[in-house]
């Protein structure tokens, strides 16, 4: 499963409505080799500067902002 979070509003957490942009299971294809396409629109509300992504890769069915996984976990500020 992949997930991608984004903090919005800049309070360093990723559970706030609409900060999950992305989940999807893997279907076909298998790890590290699948890739993952995408797109999201940044709402008119969110804070602007420097913005937490993070960018989650689980073989688990299910997936979370926080958990720790075989892959690392992407976390970015952009």
């Amino acid at each position: 499963m992949t997930a991608v979070y984004i903090d919005y509003n800049h309070n360093w957490n990723l559970l706030d409505s609409g900060e999950t942009v992305y989940t999807k299971s893997y279907g076909t294809g298998s790890l590290p080799s699948y890739v993952v396409n995408s797109s999201f629109i940044v709402p008119m509300s969110a804070d602007t500067g420097q913005t937490l992504m993070r960018i989650v890769y689980s073989e688990d069915s299910s997936i979370s902002h926080c958990s720790s996984y075989f892959l690392p976990v992407k976390q970015k500020t952009t």
